[in-house]
């Protein structure tokens, strides 16, 4: 996302992203690119495993502010220095997908301002918008969709001032459904397609993501609290798969794509085997749950409880900055 426009870019394949949780600070460091700093012959030109090189968690304590909390992680992992992000929370943002006005691209802001500020609730004079690819409709060739963020601009200057007064080194800011698509686009199965599932305490997002491409992101109304509930579970899977099961008919109809196979739920600190068992009979796919050591390198130790607990987080800094993506950067 190119929220800030006014901070001068700084190329980098080491992103720390720094996230205000419900319960603290959270910050994740990881490099990528590690062949362009290698000088082993042997490398062939293959992008080593994303390494996770600093972790670092502020809880909440009485009587200490957040903007403690964004200076004591500063400090400890000097973050003055090092290119970072963070992640607006769901409530302060609004996914929209349009169809891009047939305007010159200079234009294209201004057009999409007209089409969208009926939709929002704040004054469109008072929203940061911002735009990437979305997949046309199958047989669609004359339009082209866009999804569109639209965050108020003083929740983006809230950010802006909160870091920048703990002397981070603020870049970007991202959204949770962006830090989900760069885990899924690690996966074995991003080339064939997955939807990739990220269960929260009260919902969830599904994430449909083939071959580069985020195709859709679908909020989902039942989370880990009922999934777990003895009295409310058996119900809950019920619910999450015929979540799933429109998501995936939606994706079938409106791209006429092969269907999806395969199904990655993100690291949850129960086990969601009953859940993947039932997915596996009534919807014929291969369901699983996404463990993080497979798809990264640690150079320090990561404790299971980050997986699950910080795992927006983890995606965030897995922004790749060398390479195309959906996500703008900061002019």
């Amino acid at each position: 996302m190119r929220f800030l426009s006014s901070i001068k870019k700084r190329a980098s394949h080491d992103i720390t992203s720094v996230v205000i949780e419900k319960d603290g600070v959270c910050a994740v460091q990881i490099v990528r690119g590690l062949e362009k700093r290698s000088h082993d012959a042997n490398t062939n030109g293959t992008e080593h495993t994303p390494a996770v090189t600093s972790l670092c968690f502020k809880a909440d304590r009485e009587g200490v502010s957040t903007q403690t909390l964004l200076q004591e992680i500063s400090d400890d992992l000097k973050l003055k220095d090092h290119s970072c992000t963070t992640v607006l929370n769901s409530r302060d943002y609004k996914i929209l997908i349009a169809e891009a006005p047939q305007v010159p691209e200079e234009e294209m802001m201004s057009a999409l301002n007209w089409r969208i500020k009926d939709l929002i609730e704040t004054p469109i004079n008072e929203t940061t918008l911002e735009v990437f690819p979305a997949p046309a409709p199958s047989g669609d060739k004359t339009s082209k969709s866009l999804y569109v963020v639209a965050a108020t601009d003083v929740v983006i200057q809230q950010h802006i001032n909160q870091l920048t007064q703990a002397q981070i080194n603020l870049q970007t800011i991202d959204i949770a459904e962006m830090a989900l698509r760069n885990i899924a686009a690690l996966t074995p199965e991003a080339k064939e397609g997955l939807a990739f599932i990220w269960l929260h305490e009260e919902g969830g997002i599904v994430t449909v993501y083939r071959d580069g491409e985020l195709y859709m992101n679908r909020q989902m109304n039942s989370g880990i609290k009922a999934l777990f509930d003895e009295q409310s579970s058996a119900a809950t899977i019920d619910s999450i798969i015929l979540e799933i099961q429109r998501s995936l008919d939606y994706f079938e109809s409106q791209f006429r794509q092969n269907p999806i196979r395969h199904i990655v739920f993100a690291p949850t600190e129960q086990s969601l085997e009953r859940l993947e068992t039932s997915l596996n009979q009534v919807l014929g796919v291969n369901a699983r749950t996404l463990d993080f050591t497979d798809l990264l390198t640690c150079n320090i130790d990561m404790p299971e409880y980050w997986q699950s607990d910080h795992l927006i987080a983890i995606g965030a800094a897995l922004r790749y900055e060398g390479e195309p993506s959906s996500q703008e950067d900061v002019a």
